[in-house]
């Protein structure tokens, strides 16, 4: 608010308001010549002009000269925080790329039968062609072989390597002690109650994904 009296008899309104990032005040048209300043906009009536006046004009300018600094100080820290980041991106990718194959010999070492590509689709809800990369990954490096199904020449089922059996146990032994460690405290009846609970939770899963399926059919 404006509340000199001297000066607000010039104004449209006792208020400060903002053109173009510069402070101003409305003044009538009338009165312009009466408020040294810039004028930075007329209304569209042309009955007010928005005045910068002169004894802010240098407080506007250091206000202004402030934000561009602001402004160069987050681009800074902005291309910083990118470098880093872009710096540690391939191990994010690394830790993602092990992850998913472990995750996979995992599955097979722990489903026999279920020992296609589509079956860890199907049950690890992963897509196809992000599976097929990462089997491809694991042939080439040894830890998987793919065998044409002798009753079925259309499938291929993927076998673990001797290679891949010391890593697969490993694995399985860090599960045994998460869930060791997980369960902690839990009577087997509340385990068993929670595993009934469990099973009907991934049957209901299972049955969402069909009807989502059709769906899209």
């Amino acid at each position: 608010m404006v509340r000199n009296m001297d000066t607000s008899k010039y104004l449209q309104e006792s208020v400060v308001s903002i053109r173009n990032g510069r402070y101003v005040v409305p003044v009538k048209s009338e009165y312009r010549g009466e408020v040294s300043g810039i004028i930075h906009d007329v209304s569209s009536t042309g009955a007010t002009v928005f005045v910068e006046p002169q004894a802010v004009v240098e407080a506007n300018a250091r206000i202004l000269q402030y934000r561009a600094q602001e402004a160069q100080e987050i681009e800074r820290i902005l291309v910083a925080f990118t470098g880093q980041v872009a710096a540690i991106e391939p191990q994010f990718q690394y830790s993602y790329k092990a992850m998913l194959e472990i995750d996979i010999l995992l599955f097979l070492h722990n489903n026999p039968g279920r020992d296609t590509a589509k079956d860890i689709c199907t049950y690890r809800h992963l897509k196809p062609a992000l599976v097929s990369l990462y089997v491809e990954n694991l042939v080439q490096s040894g830890y998987l072989v793919r065998e044409t199904d002798k009753r079925d020449r259309r499938k291929c089922r993927l076998k673990l390597t001797a290679q891949a059996i010391p890593v697969a146990q490993e694995g399985v032994a860090c599960q045994d002690q998460f869930t060791k460690e997980l369960f902690q405290g839990l009577s087997a009846e509340e385990l068993a109650a929670w595993q009934r609970g469990l099973s009907v939770f991934q049957s209901n899963i299972e049955r969402l994904n069909e009807r989502g399926k059709k769906i899209h059919e």
